[in-house]
């Protein structure tokens, strides 16, 4: 992702906080994780699409008072954590290692940017000896 970009005035806001639609996802354990923007995260992934859109999804509770909504996630925090970083505009694999986690966000989740992502480190970084 190129530096100077939306994408890192995004992510710049969804640390600092300041892009929230007033919900929270609570993964397997911890506390739980400031969503950011529902339109970055429904463009970026069909899960959080279905679950953030239509008249019976987590989107329709209201926000009573200007109370946050916890959304429960199956899933480990950490990995979550950088999933939700990823789609407002961070790196998600940094080294080898990270290509299963990214894997299984990307599957589950269904983020065609995160399979791209990974198909461009690992070309990359592919080493022929």
């Amino acid at each position: 992702r190129a530096r100077g970009s939306l994408a890192e005035d995004v992510l710049r806001a969804y640390d600092a906080g300041e892009l929230s639609d007033g919900f929270f996802f609570q993964a397997d354990e911890g506390e739980p994780l400031r969503g950011g923007c529902s339109a970055v995260l429904r463009g970026g992934s069909s899960y959080f699409r279905a679950m953030l859109s239509g008249a019976w999804a987590e989107s329709s509770r209201s926000h009573e008072g200007g109370k946050s909504i916890d959304v429960k996630v199956h899933w480990p925090r950490e990995s979550l954590a950088r999933l939700l970083r990823f789609l407002h505009g961070a790196m998600f694999v940094q080294s080898a290692d990270d290509l299963r986690i990214a894997l299984d966000c990307a599957k589950f989740f269904e983020v065609p940017s995160l399979f791209a992502h990974i198909g461009d480190w690992v070309a990359s970084n592919l080493k022929i000896e």
